[in-house]
């Protein structure tokens, strides 16, 4: 009775809706450091951060927008756009990474970001090179680039879940890697796998597990945080 005495109410009020205006641009930020982030690691403040389309054009560089607050970047990219990024610095290599923008402004957490210094770098490889008992090719002179990644769940990955071919189409094996509990890494096809290595790749565009990147000679990929499908 409560329902038919409204409906049929001269002060009924009419139907509102809100009409919101479309988002054309969102803030995206947090902080960079100089290579994965440990207790110890500095902030990047010195270098660029450039934020490219899938045609490979400009969409923005980053900026720090706090003097009192170094290592901390912010861009503004148009909403969920795919993005390639780029971040270089003197004595680092070029750090070339693939996201997508958020829906609304927001942040990427501390540490989800960073640089590849050659002071981190090069010790780490010398080391894989004496291991594996292979020769790595040098970034800063030959016309290669590397992959260095991390998996995200570990434990439903194996060596089968990270197909690569290089700028020339050339399907390429990667380095599998477990980390055990004391911190060292074992080479390790079958689950868990917590890295994965690919060295002297043939620039231009990259695919990696189905992820295209654009890449120069000197770069060096950080497929990190990926999540492959159990």
């Amino acid at each position: 009775m409560l329902l038919l005495s409204l409906i049929g109410c001269d002060l009924v009020q009419p139907y509102l809706e809100e009409v919101r205006e479309e988002t054309t641009e969102v803030s995206y930020g947090g902080w960079i450091s100089e290579g994965p982030m440990g207790s110890n690691t500095p902030m990047f403040s010195e270098g660029s951060v450039l934020f490219h389309s899938e045609s490979d054009e400009l969409l923005a560089e980053g900026q720090q927008p706090f003097a009192d607050s170094p290592g901390y970047w912010r861009v503004t990219l148009p909403p969920a756009t795919p993005f390639h990024l780029r971040i270089e610095a003197e004595g680092s290599y070029p750090a070339v990474w693939k996201g997508r923008s958020p829906n609304e402004s927001g942040i990427w957490l501390s540490g989800a970001l960073f640089s590849w210094p050659h002071e981190v770098v090069d010790p780490f490889f010398e080391a894989l090179e004496e291991s594996l008992d292979i020769t790595i090719g040098d970034l800063k002179s030959e016309e290669v680039v590397h992959l260095w990644g991390q998996v995200l769940n570990r434990d439903d990955a194996d060596s089968s879940d990270w197909p690569i071919r290089d700028g020339e189409g050339k399907r390429v094996e990667p380095y599998t890697f477990r980390q055990l509990d004391d911190g060292s890494l074992v080479l390790e096809d079958e689950a868990p796998i917590d890295y994965v290595f690919a060295f002297d790749l043939a620039p231009g565009t990259i695919e990696v597990a189905g992820v295209e990147y654009k890449t120069q000679a000197g770069d060096l990929l950080a497929p990190w945080w990926f999540e492959v499908l159990p």
